[in-house]
């Protein structure tokens, strides 16, 4: 499962899971007019904690309106929090918890040349890369590993 994989590398091992799934629409159309039987889960909740002691959620829908692409992962912690959305997968919001309350606020950070390859790709920042381009660097990087380069996973850095 993606989510869990993705929480793992951002959080660390996961000591304690509780989850529920559920099957809501036990069939589906198939494209010759029938329909079929649903092996998987439509829906999944979690509650998680993880070695380190944080907490996390973790909820999944492949039913729910609206959304394309809509990854989304929040990280608060003591001093602050971090948000990014795969939908706006160029853009980075971060907040700090310091200074008066009155001029606290999340700064939103544009992915451009100085952050990791994105300047293989593109020369100035604000313009977004794209699935195509990640793939390309996460390819990269893992003809990197298989050399026995050093890893730029999230806890390596």
């Amino acid at each position: 499962m993606h989510l869990v994989s993705l929480a793992r590398a951002l959080m660390g091992e996961i000591d304690r899971p509780t989850a529920m799934v559920d099957t809501v629409h036990r069939n589906r159309p198939l494209s010759d007019g029938g329909t079929g039987a649903v092996e998987n889960d439509d829906i999944a909740h979690a509650l998680l904690r993880f070695s380190s002691g944080a907490r996390g959620t973790l909820a999944s829908s492949r039913i729910a309106h609206g959304r394309k692409n809509g990854l989304r992962v929040e990280v608060h912690g003591s001093a602050g929090m971090l948000w990014l959305d795969n939908e706006r997968m160029n853009e980075l919001n971060f907040y700090i918890a310091e200074g008066p309350p009155e001029g606290r606020g999340f700064r939103r950070i544009l992915s451009g040349p100085l952050h990791g390859d994105y300047d293989r790709f593109c020369p100035a920042p604000g313009h977004g890369l794209g699935f195509n381009e990640l793939k390309v660097i996460e390819l990269a990087e893992l003809l990197k590993a298989i050399q026995g380069a050093p890893s730029i996973s999230p806890r390596a850095c």
